[in-house]
Parts: structure tokens; C-alpha cells; sequence
């Protein structure tokens, strides 16, 4: 209320008020979310360690089996460069011939989402709060996905990918209190920003189900 007063009656700039509030809040505000912020931050404070060691065992656990089921790559890191994030659980089925989007479907079905799934890479989820015998559950159902959309293996091809190196002409609190001017996104090539730009959402794919 007091930050509206004092905007409308002259003594700060509108815009520029609603600018630094643009810059701040989030799309998706959760006071659930927000509220478990700080138990979070204690637990893993306290129990962090372990508690990665234990998630770790459990990625470890299903990346022993899976790497025995024919076709599936198992993403670990490698000598060639190649890194991954220890804690996740990363799958090319390519070698399997089944389509990815069809074994998060059977996944789906039985209460397990994914955290991304395309036609060749799976990332099911598992985390701090999983156990032993879940993950065993999730491992049996991916198995039994892979083997029932098991057809021709497919060539592991890459997907496209693109990098820019960004040119800083000013820093961000500079550009942001600089006087503005609104152009259409055609007109801003070379310009300056004087606002944050973030792609929204920050994934996006198509999680339709192939027939």
C-alpha cells in the first residue's frame, strides 16, 4: 500500500516500480513451497551428507540393472568428456527400438513420472526420500516397458544444440535503471536490455504420447 501511495502520488516511478517487481516475483508463487524452504535447508543441513550417499545408492542400484538389459545405454561419465549428473538417472533406449514417450506412458500409468522423456532419452526420477524397494519398483516397470515396445534398434544420433557467448555492453543495474525505450523483439538486435529476458517455460517438449 505504501509503495502504490507513494508511486501514485509522484515520489517513485511507476514504471520503474513495476519493473523492479517483474524482476522479482515468480510465475508459479507456492506457499507450500516457500513455507518447506527452510525445513529443507535444516534437514540438509544436518542430514545432507548421507542423505546423498543414500541417493546415490539408490541411482547407483538402478544403473546396475538396466545397464544389463540388451540396448539400453546407461549415461554415466567417461573419459571422452562426457558428464553427468551422479544423481540422476539418465537412459538412451535407442538401442532398444522402443520409443521413449511410449514407456513413460506405462511409467505414468503406474504413478511414476518421469522428469523428461523424448523418442530416445528417458530420465526417470528418484530422490532423497525414494527407498530400496521403489526404486526396485521403478526399475521392474521400466524393464517391462522397454520389452514391451522393444522393435528395431534406431542410431543414436545427437540432438540439436546451440550456445551464444554474450557481449556485455553494461551491467544489469546499470541497463536497468537507464532511461527505456519499448521496441518490437525484430528492432533489438544490437541493443541493450534494460529488463530481464528468461525463455519460459525453462523446458519445454512435447509429452504427447505416440500412438
Amino acid at each position: 500500500m505504501l509503495a502504490r501511495t507513494t508511486a501514485s502520488g509522484g515520489l517513485l516511478d511507476a514504471a520503474r516500480l513495476t519493473r523492479g517487481f517483474e524482476a522479482g516475483h515468480t510465475t508459479s508463487p507456492s506457499g507450500a513451497i516457500l513455507a518447506s524452504i527452510d525445513a529443507a535447508r535444516a534437514l540438509l543441513d544436518r542430514d545432507g551428507y548421507a542423505l546423498s550417499e543414500h541417493l546415490l545408492d539408490l541411482v547407483r542400484q538402478a544403473q546396475s540393472r538396466l545397464s544389463d538389459v540388451p540396448g539400453v545405454r546407461v549415461l554415466k561419465d567417461d573419459p571422452g568428456g562426457l558428464r553427468v549428473d551422479p544423481s540422476k538417472l539418465v537412459l538412451n533406449l535407442a538401442g532398444t527400438g522402443a520409443h521413449g514417450h511410449l514407456v513413460e506412458r506405462l511409467l505414468l500409468e503406474r504413478g511414476l513420472p518421469v522428469e523428461m522423456a523424448d523418442r530416445d532419452v528417458l530420465i526417470p526420477i528418484i530422490s532423497f526420500a525414494d527407498r530400496h524397494e521403489q526404486v526396485t519398483a521403478l526399475v521392474d516397470t521400466l524393464i517391462e516397458g522397454i520389452e514391451k515396445y522393444r522393435s528395431e534398434p534406431r542410431p543414436i544420433t545427437a540432438g540439436a544444440a546451440w550456445g551464444i557467448k554474450p557481449i556485455q555492453i553494461l551491467d544489469p543495474r546499470t541497463a536497468f535503471f537507464s532511461p527505456h525505450l519499448a521496441i518490437p523483439a525484430e528492432d533489438a538486435v544490437g541493443r541493450v536490455s534494460a529488463e530481464l529476458i528468461a525463455p519460459y517455460p525453462p523446458e519445454c517438449r512435447c509429452s504427447r504420447p505416440v500412438s
